[in-house]
C-alpha cells in the first residue's frame, strides 16, 4: 500500500515531527506533499529518506497549486490520502477525491474554535472522509458535538515518544558554561512563539516574581516574537528571558530544566510536553483539557488556571522552593511516557488503522 501525506508546511511544528519520527518505521511505501514551500523541516525529513513535494502554493497560485497535486498523484498513485492540519484537510478531501484518491484520511492535532470559516468548510466537506485521527482522546467531543462527526469515523493515534532518544547522559555543568548559565533556577518552555501558547501569560508571570535567581529559556520561533520581546523590556524582566529561537539540542536543553511549563489555551497533544516528561523534568501546566490529559494535577505534575498569570507565578514559587515535591513529579511524568507513549505503540495502531481503512473494515 502507498501513501501519500499532505501537510500545510514543513515548519518547525508537532505534526512535523510526528512525521519524522513514523515514516521511517512504516511498513508501507510513504511519501509527503506539502502545501507550501521548503520549510526548516523539510530538509531533516529527506535525509530520513522519505520523498517530500512542495506545492509552492501562495494567495494567488491555487490553481497552478491543484495542477501540481494533481501530477504528483497521477505519477505516485497512492492507495490512501492521509492529511494534516486543517488548510491540507480541506484542501487534500477535495481535491483528493477529485483526482480519484480512494481513501481519504485526515489527522486532527488541535482545536480550531476560533477559526469559523474553516470550521464550517470541515463540516460541510466532512462527508469526503473516511476516518478522522485525532492525537488526542479530548479531541473527540470537539469533532463529535462541534463538528458533527459520527464517532465511527474517529480513531484516536496518540503522539509517541522514541524513548532510545532520550536515553543518554550529558556534563550539566560543561552545557549550563555554554549558555552562560551559573546557578540559576532554569525555566523552560517550548512552543511556538504564537498567541495560543499562552507567552503573554508567563511573560506577565515573570513579572510577578522576586527571586532574581530565576532564568526563563524561550524555546522556538514564530510570528509573535517581536510583540514578546517587546512585552519582556516594557516589563523590565528582558535580563530573565532568553529568546533561543529553534534549537537542535532541546534534549540537552531539557536536562539542565528544572522546571518545563506550558502554558497554551489549547493544544492537541504536545510532543514538547512529552518530551519534558520523559526527560524526567517537573511539568507545570495550564489547566486545558488536552494538558490534564497527560498531567493528572498533583500526581505528576502541577496545573495552573488557564491565562491566570498571577496563579501561575505562585506555582513557579512553590515548585521552585520544593525540590522534593519536583523530583517525585518529575519521576511519574517519566513513568506516564514510558508506559502509553511510546512511538512503537504509536507505529502499531497507526498500521493497524490504515490497513483497516483500505479493507474498509472502518
Amino acid at each position: 500500500m502507498k501513501i501519500a501525506h499532505l501537510i500545510t508546511g514543513l515548519g518547525m511544528g508537532g505534526a512535523e515531527r510526528m512525521l519524522l519520527k513514523t515514516l521511517p518505521r512504516l511498513k508501507n511505501e510513504n511519501f509527503i506533499i506539502s502545501l507550501t514551500s521548503n520549510d526548516a523541516f523539510g530538509k531533516r525529513i529527506e535525509e530520513a529518506g522519505i520523498k517530500v513535494y512542495y506545492l509552492g502554493l501562495k494567495k494567488l497560485n491555487l490553481l497552478s497549486a491543484i495542477l501540481r497535486f494533481r501530477k504528483i498523484l497521477k505519477k505516485e498513485k497512492p492507495n490512501l490520502l492521509n492529511c494534516y492540519l486543517i488548510h491540507s484537510n480541506i484542501f487534500g478531501r477535495i481535491f483528493g477525491k477529485l483526482f480519484s484518491v480512494k481513501k481519504i484520511i485526515c489527522s486532527v492535532r488541535n482545536k480550531h474554535i476560533n477559526r469559523r470559516f474553516l470550521n464550517f468548510l470541515d463540516r460541510r466537506t466532512s462527508f469526503l472522509v473516511d476516518l478522522y485521527t485525532p492525537n488526542s482522546y479530548v479531541l473527540v467531543p470537539f469533532l463529535t458535538e462541534h463538528q458533527k462527526i459520527k464517532e465511527k469515523k474517529i480513531k484516536v493515534i496518540e503522539n509517541g515518544i522514541e524513548l532510545e532518544k532520550f536515553d543518554f547522559d550529558i556534563d550539566k555543568e560543561k552545557k549550563k558554561k555554554e549558555l552562560g548559565i551559573e546557578k540559576e533556577f532554569v525555566v523552560s518552555c517550548i512552543a511556538k512563539l504564537e498567541k495560543q501558547k499562552g507567552y503573554l501569560t508567563l511573560i506577565k508571570a515573570i513579572k510577578e516574581l522576586s527571586n532574581p535567581d530565576f532564568l526563563f529559556l524561550f524555546i522556538g520561533d514564530g510570528k509573535e516574537r517581536k510583540e514578546l520581546e517587546e512585552l519582556s523590556e516594557k516589563l523590565g524582566v528582558k535580563d530573565k528571558i532568553r529568546f533561543l529561537g529553534w534549537r537542535s539540542d532541546t534534549k540537552e536543553l531539557l536536562r539542565i530544566t528544572d522546571l518545563f511549563i506550558l502554558p497554551s489555551f489549547h493544544e492537541g497533544m504536545s510532543n514538547s510536553l512529552l518530551e519534558a516528561m520523559i526527560s524526567k523534568v517537573c511539568c507545570l501546566v495550564s489547566d486545558i483539557d488536552e494538558n490534564k490529559e497527560l498531567i493528572k494535577n498533583e500526581e505528576n505534575g502541577l496545573t495552573f488556571i488557564t491565562g491566570d498569570h498571577k496563579d501561575l507565578a505562585e506555582k513557579i514559587s512553590y515548585l521552585h522552593k520544593n525540590e522534593k515535591l519536583r523530583k517525585k513529579y518529575a519521576e511519574k511524568a517519566e513513568e506516564t511516557v514510558k508506559k502509553r507513549f511510546d512511538i512503537n505503540k504509536t507505529v502499531e495502531k497507526y498500521t493497524e488503522v490504515m490497513e483497516n481503512v483500505w479493507n474498509s473494515r472502518i
